[in-house]
């Protein structure tokens, strides 16, 4: 009697488990796009990547009796990766293409490891929340498996009755049993191969890969792939000593007395996906004792789901020190990029007034947006002008003293000709410059324009060390008038220039 209700239970129990997780997929993440999992019973976490190959890496995973669960993530089709080559068909229309095999292998050229090393860094900054999602689809097995168990008593009496009246009727269960077998696939026969010490230390240590492609990626480009990422992490870490060195005996804005009168804030704008240079603008803000972190936009470069992972780092950086970003979204960035900044606790800019700690924030979305080989287009029916229009009209009605954040300084003039804004800051151009604005009432107003924090030049993607000079800069604000500013230049040789504090700056 106890075997036959165990064999029912555990019958029905898995097959209710294997069903649930089947209508119930999990999404994730997975570099540039997502993946789908499902559940396996050969104990490895493995990655289906089509025509391109497998790798499979033993994990620590739940048991079920003898069964040894797994979980296969099986990605969608990998969009170009920002910053490839557009081919003629990939630039016609602004869409993004799928890479197909041919593209993806064809090339050994700098750019192209740079694309593989920033896909492997996504990939890996992703693995907390890969891991977290896998979890979650394999509770989606043990909810299922218990479904059974909580139905009622009467019900689950009845069928262990039926079955011990006719035990053909066992045949029920079995047959559900089998299917929870065949639902669940074990690994496939596959060549594997280990791959080499050069991933010693790094995610892909231990994993295995079969497929003629996926041992092309490893053995071909995998060293020059990890020393990639490695140079990189190298140039970041000590260009951040550096940094730290070059602040020691020399006085910061937001360290002196007569600044606690005021808000300290780091002003950086034009990131464009640059993964190393937040760590850096963090510690200099903390340094500093900044009150707040100010994004003019472009945090990434296409708006893809690809670039979450910026939006990760950025926001890990500054969390580490408990420090609050406020950003405008540029054309490079997307309404999903904003969807996520906000998901990763910074305040995002929408055309309403926001109070934050001492400043009363405004700035919106710029309307235009600029994928890959796109060119620059509108996103509907509003130009700058209208976002200028609207701003102006808002901060005026507000009657608070303003600081407005946008993205391109054209939304920003009327603002401050008006009178109802003194201090503008923005972005776009990728080069440093401070504007008065004279006024009818004989008044002075600024438009700042800050450089690009990720070193971005015209057409150029920010992987790898530092392409063109990083810029940034604190602000110290008063009830939103400018009181003084501290220009910051990260070169490309990773020293920092800190500029002299000026406390009345003119254009």
């Amino acid at each position: 009697m106890f075997a036959c209700k165990a064999t029912i239970f555990a019958s029905l129990g898995l097959a209710s488990g294997v069903a649930l997780s089947t209508v119930w997929p999990t999404e994730v993440p997975f570099g540039p796009g997502e993946a789908r999992a499902t559940i396996t019973l050969d104990g490895n976490t493995s990655l289906d990547a089509g025509a391109v190959g497998l790798r499979k890496q033993i994990e620590d995973t739940p048991e079920i009796g003898p069964l040894k669960l797994g979980v296969t993530l099986k990605p969608g089709e990998i969009p170009t990766l920002p910053g490839a080559k557009p081919s003629q068909t990939q630039a016609q229309g602004g869409r993004r293409q799928s890479a197909d095999l041919e593209t993806v292998f064809s090339s050994e050229d700098e750019r192209r490891i740079q694309q593989y090393g920033e896909l492997y860094r996504s990939v890996s900054t992703q693995s907390d929340d890969i891991k977290h999602a896998l979890g979650r689809h394999l509770l989606m097995l043990s909810i299922g498996s218990s479904l059974f168990f909580a139905t009622p008593y009467v019900f689950r009496h009845e069928i262990v009755a039926s079955i011990k009246s006719k035990p053909v009727r066992l045949l029920v269960p079995t047959a559900a049993l089998a299917f929870a077998s065949l639902a669940l696939p074990t690994a496939s026969e596959r060549n594997w191969e280990p791959v080499s010490d050069t991933y010693a230390g790094t995610p892909l240590e231990g994993v295995e890969v079969s497929g003629a492609p996926a041992e092309e990626l490893v053995n071909r480009y995998g060293e020059r792939i990890i020393s990639f990422v490695k140079d990189t992490d190298a140039f970041y870490s000590e260009s951040e000593t550096a940094a730290r060195e070059a602040t020691v005996g020399r006085t910061l804005l937001g360290q002196r007395p007569e600044d606690e009168r005021y808000t300290t804030v780091l002003f950086f704008t034009d990131n464009h996906c640059n993964v190393g240079m937040p760590s850096i603008l963090a510690m200099i803000a903390d340094k500093a004792s900044a009150d707040l972190v100010l994004d003019g936009g472009d945090t990434v470069f296409s708006g893809s789901s690809y670039e979450d992972y910026c939006v990760q780092r950025q926001q890990d950086a500054f969390r580490r020190y408990g420090l609050k970003v406020v950003q405008s979204p540029g054309n490079h960035d997307s309404p999903h990029i904003a969807d996520e900044l906000q998901r990763r606790g910074a305040i995002v800019l929408d055309g309403n007034v926001v109070q934050v700690t001492d400043l009363t924030m405004l700035g919106d979305a710029d309307p235009r947006s600029s994928e890959f080989a796109s060119g620059l287009q509108q996103r509907g029916d509003e130009s700058l002008s209208d976002v200028g229009a609207h701003l102006t009209e808002t901060a005026c009605v507000s009657g608070e003293n303003i600081v407005l954040l946008v993205h391109d300084k054209r939304a920003a003039r009327q603002a401050v000709e008006s009178g109802c804004v003194d201090l503008a800051l923005t972005g776009h151009t990728h080069k440093r410059n401070l504007e008065t604005v004279a006024r009818p009432d004989g008044s002075e107003g600024f438009i700042i324009t800050g450089g690009s924090s990720g070193g971005a030049e015209e057409n150029s993607m920010t992987y790898g060390p530092l392409q063109a000079n990083s810029q940034f800069m604190l602000l110290s604000i008063d009830n939103g008038l400018l009181r003084s500013m501290q220009d910051f230049t990260l070169t490309t040789n990773g020293d920092l220039v800190v500029g002299q504090i000026n406390d009345q700056p003119i254009g």
